[in-house]
């Protein structure tokens, strides 16, 4: 495979890694408040908060699959993304594109 596919394929893998991900996590929501309406009385609060933990997870990750196909969108259009924080810069660098030249370590192009 040459270099090449495998840079233009990278952020759609990385996008279809969040979004396998994000799918698989609000998949799990319904169950789990399933499981809280069937629970004894002395179970209720250990599945309330394991079905509070898993809605927080699946919106999380909601949030993180915008910020990915925005980011992926921008890259495949071939428009530089500009600004964000530091989740955008995550999705940058895990597609593999910096976000910007001169964001080395200090020093590092030094000759000494």
């Amino acid at each position: 495979m040459s270099r090449g596919i495998t840079r233009s394929a990278r952020p759609y893998a990385v996008w279809l890694g969040v979004t396998g991900a994000a799918a698989a996590a609000a998949s799990s929501v319904p169950d789990a408040w399933r499981a809280t309406a069937s629970a004894s009385a002395s179970e209720r609060t250990v599945d309330v908060l394991v079905a509070g933990c898993a809605t927080l997870l699946a919106l999380s990750l909601g949030w993180l699959w915008l910020v990915t196909s925005v980011t992926v969108a921008e890259l495949v259009a071939g428009r530089a993304p500009r600004g964000g924080g530091a989740t955008r810069r995550l999705v940058l660098l895990a597609c593999g594109r910096r976000r910007g030249r001169g964001h080395g370590a200090p020093g590092a192009g030094r000759g000494r």
